[in-house]
């Protein structure tokens, strides 16, 4: 479900950015209006579609609060730009059927690897100020840190203990991209509120959020709840399909946002050049970074008990990412840890010239399912445990971290191309 962004810029400069470079100095953002402090924020900020040059900034109000509006800015002046919001109203619990108004602005003209204080308004009352955000770089030698999250919105303990081992990445990381089933069991307007805003709002008010769907993300309106509360980068051919799978750059990586559901099913052999297959090769084809970084939902391969690979994906998705030697492919679906040695059409291929890592990184807060372990002469690791993934990319090498519920990193591993 698309949404246009008709956002109004109403502040000086223009609503555009006062520079074209990166500024590398903190801004100066004060204490402000502490989000949660104010009870007509029903969902704290969380932000969206953040570029080198822009970032869409999302909030949930009181449902009667229709009007709003973002501002940002390099201090507590907030005068970089002030966009107004659209707004429509939205279930957020299932229980007693509450709505709120969930408010979006888009704020263009930034400057990259920026960054930025940010404020929101609805009704006219200040709900949250004196939070940040930092704008991707434009620079394909920088360095970047991301974190890696799949299977974990249960709304129990378990997923409490991933996101507590994860905050103390908040100030480092630049995004956040999950592997789907981000809202269990059913990925219902409620499960996106209590279990994935809610538990993540002090980490999603400041690092930028670009979650892939998986299955029990469909479960409920064909996926409508997640793509409602989600504004994905909306560059998928078919109309249909925009924001179920995308891409975007930061720095040297193009990431790209996959869909192994829905979209996998409407596949053909025909050629019209219309599905998500060819949609991945003219994607892939026309990038230019030096790194290229893939995630969805159900994996290529695995070693779980009682699972194995699903053949759609191996069919339709991992040729031609191999085909374009993508260094990284990660998954999720199975609730445990697994690394694969790199490949190439199911036959080893040195990480390093061209083969590509396969990883499942399913241990987010679901409950966890068995793995076996010696039996698959390609399969690295494989561990039952609760995990999340952090990874630093610096020049032509990748360093990926899983980290266990504990904050323990249990396993490392390095992608060269020098």
């Amino acid at each position: 479900m698309t949404r246009l962004l008709m956002v109004l810029l109403v502040a000086c400069h223009s609503g555009k950015g006062e520079e074209s470079e990166p500024v590398t100095s903190p801004a100066e953002c004060g204490t402000g209006v502490a989000a949660g402090s104010d009870q007509r924020l029903v969902r704290w900020p969380y932000l969206q579609r953040v570029t080198s040059s822009s970032a869409v900034v999302v909030f949930g109000a009181q449902a009667d609060l229709t009007t709003g509006s973002v501002s940002i800015g390099r201090d507590t002046d907030y005068t970089t730009a002030t966009v107004s919001t659209t707004s429509q109203e939205i279930q957020y619990d299932d229980t007693t059927d509450g709505t709120l108004q969930l408010h979006a602005g888009e704020i263009t003209g930034l400057s990259p690897a920026t960054e930025y204080c940010y404020k929101i308004v609805a009704g006219g009352a200040e709900l949250a100020s004196g939070l940040k955000f930092r704008t991707a770089t434009d620079d394909p030698d920088a360095t970047v840190h991301f974190l890696v999250l799949g299977d974990y919105g249960t709304g129990i303990q378990y997923e409490f203990d991933i996101r507590d081992a994860m905050t103390p990445y908040r100030e480092t990381a630049d995004f956040l991209v999950t592997v789907g089933d981000n809202a269990y069991s059913n990925g219902t307007w409620g499960q996106w509120q209590a279990n994935v805003f809610e538990p993540y709002q002090n980490i999603l008010t400041r690092v930028p959020f670009f979650p892939a769907l998986g299955n029990h993300d469909y479960y409920m309106e064909d996926a409508a709840p997640a793509l409602t509360n989600l504004f994905l980068p909306e560059n998928a051919d078919v109309v249909g399909d925009v924001e179920r799978y995308w891409s975007t750059d930061w720095g040297p990586i193009h990431l790209v946002g996959l869909d192994s559901e829905d979209p996998l099913d409407r596949i053909t052999d025909d050629k019209k050049d219309d599905d998500e297959r060819d949609w991945l090769s003219n994607d892939l084809a026309q990038n230019d970074l030096p790194w290229t970084i893939a995630a969805y939902h159900r994996p290529m391969r695995s070693n779980t008990v009682g699972r194995s690979g699903d053949p759609q994906v191996l069919s339709y998705l991992v040729p031609t990412l191999e085909g374009y030697e993508v260094p990284l492919v990660l998954q999720g679906h199975d609730h445990n840890y697994a690394r694969f040695v790199a490949m190439h059409d199911g036959q080893p291929l040195d990480a390093n010239v061209g083969g590509t890592t396969y990883v499942i990184a399913g241990g987010g807060g679901a409950g966890l399912y068995d793995i076996e372990v010696g039996t698959d002469e390609l399969q690295l690791v494989g561990l039952k445990t609760f995990n999340f993934l952090y990874g630093t990319l610096e020049g032509c090498t990748l360093t990926m971290e899983a980290i266990d519920e504990t904050g323990t990193v249990i396993d490392t591993f390095t992608i060269d191309r020098c």
